[in-house]
């Protein structure tokens, strides 16, 4: 049996072995922070390569003093205004988080997740955990139990907490001071936090000229490689499919569209169709809420260059 509870999931996790959780955004298979045995065997079962950093999830906010140095108060703020949330931030670790965490970086990235599940194993442990999405690297993530049941065959132990209510992963974003006055945000990972949620803290730093900036393919964040998301069959973004495509019909609503959308592809790889594909819309349509930005970052990442 695949499915277990969160006692069970409390034991294993601290006897070196790899639980998949349901946070907020997706799956993750989780291990202890400071466990480097059992975060090898979250590297080998996603066959994830090492270069590609892991995110470390926190269910208490005195953990992040462990973990990186110095916060900055507008780094506190966001985490009063967003945590428990799909807000991931990237700073300066501390010597306690290893390296294999980091892909070897000085920078650690951290979230607190808001799913209840998460959260009651994150503070019943009380240790932080690595959590990178359940899947093979590369392909779709997972946002219920049957994807990560499917996913492994069965050889993943999974808590079940039902459908991820946010869909895509975690905003990734990193503060830098320039000096006492000036600052800038690098928005490495746009997710179901905006950027435009982010500008309305800002103005609440009147003291601090701050900046916002895309960074999308840093090797230093999670999830930016250029391709990843994917689908076992080839996504196309055309105006138009055939008889051997299967279209994918996203809701009309951005936040119901985020909440689907993985669900919808890896329900497209069961059509027996030679390929995806999703219809693009007006520019207009994308601009009336801000997180079209961040569905339309996953499904670039999960497409396939159309053959020439």
């Amino acid at each position: 049996m695949s499915k277990i509870n969160i006692p069970e999931a409390l034991f294993l996790l601290n006897n070196h072995h790899v639980v998949a959780i349901p946070t907020e955004t997706v799956y993750g298979l989780a291990a202890r922070y400071d466990d480097e045995v059992a975060i090898e065997k979250i590297f080998a079962e996603k066959k994830r390569p090492k270069s590609d950093p892991l995110i470390v999830h926190v269910g208490h906010r005195d953990q992040v003093k462990e973990l990186i140095k110095s916060p900055h108060p507008f780094l506190l703020h966001l985490m009063d205004e967003f945590w428990p949330g799909p807000l991931t931030l990237l700073a300066y670790k501390k010597k306690s988080v290893l390296d294999i965490v980091t892909a070897n970086s000085l920078k650690v990235a951290i979230r607190m997740p808001s799913h209840p599940v998460a959260l009651e194993i994150l503070q019943k442990l009380n240790i932080p955990l690595v959590a990178p999405s359940a899947n093979l690297f590369g392909h779709t993530s997972p946002t219920t139990f049957e994807h990560v049941e499917k996913e492994f065959k069965g050889t993943i132990p999974i808590v079940d907490g039902g459908p991820c209510t946010q869909g895509i992963e975690s905003t990734i974003l990193e503060f830098q001071e320039i000096s006492p006055k000036k600052a800038k945000i690098i928005l490495h990972r746009p997710g179901p936090l905006t950027a435009s949620m982010i500008e309305k803290e800002i103005i609440k730093f009147p003291h601090l000229n701050i900046s916002i900036e895309e960074q999308f393919s840093s090797l230093q964040a999670p999830g930016t490689m250029e391709s990843h998301y994917a689908p076992r069959i080839p996504l196309y973004l055309i105006d138009e499919g055939d008889d051997d495509g299967h279209e994918i019909k996203l809701p009309m609503k951005a936040a119901e569209a985020a909440e689907q959308l993985y669900a919808l592809l890896r329900e497209g790889e069961e059509s027996q169709k030679s390929y995806l594909w999703i219809k693009k819309r007006p520019l207009q349509e994308y601009q009336e809420d801000p997180l079209w930005a961040s569905v339309w970052n996953r499904l670039l990442k999960a497409s396939s260059p159309l053959p020439s």
